[in-house]
């Protein structure tokens, strides 16, 4: 029995074992090669979320983008996105996006958010095998134009 230690999770190798023999006075020296076996490691929750990139689209929409996780470790199945506003009280769910194979970034725009108002956002990766959070970011939305107000009434007298 032979164990190999330090592998990644959720990645195939290909295993094969060389035996050599040294020369005697009887025999000369030799190697050979078995087949090769391949194995597949088990896989293992996601590690390394990174924090979501956020831009400011106007008064009251955010765009927020992410990677995925720097060891998926599985297959994933899809991202949380969590919200929290101006920093008080716990964060809610804003969006659930479907992991796809081979798409490096992944975006959610927010929107009927509240102008000039601090969004504080975390994306979680989510396989079978468990989830990762990523650290948070912060953005204010932009400063909307006044609403309702009436036009000054000026008496050049």
């Amino acid at each position: 029995n032979f164990s190999v230690d330090n592998l990644t999770p959720h990645t195939r190798y290909e295993i094969a074992v060389r035996v050599c023999t040294r020369a005697t006075a009887t025999a000369p020296a030799g190697c050979t090669v078995s087949n090769v076996t391949n194995a597949t490691t088990a896989p293992a929750r996601p590690e390394g979320q990174g924090a979501p990139a956020i831009t400011v689209d106007d008064a009251t929409s955010l765009t927020i983008s992410w990677a995925e996780p720097a060891e998926p470790n599985s297959d994933l199945l899809y991202y949380t996105l969590q919200r929290q506003v101006n920093g008080v009280g716990g964060f809610t769910a804003s969006a659930q996006v479907t992991h796809v194979d081979n798409v490096t970034t992944f975006t959610f725009t927010d929107r009927n958010l509240n102008p000039f108002t601090d969004y504080t956002y975390f994306v979680t990766a989510v396989s079978a095998e468990g989830t990762n959070s990523g650290p948070h970011t912060t953005a204010r939305t932009a400063i909307a134009a006044p609403v309702g107000g009436q036009a000054p009434v000026v008496d050049f007298r």
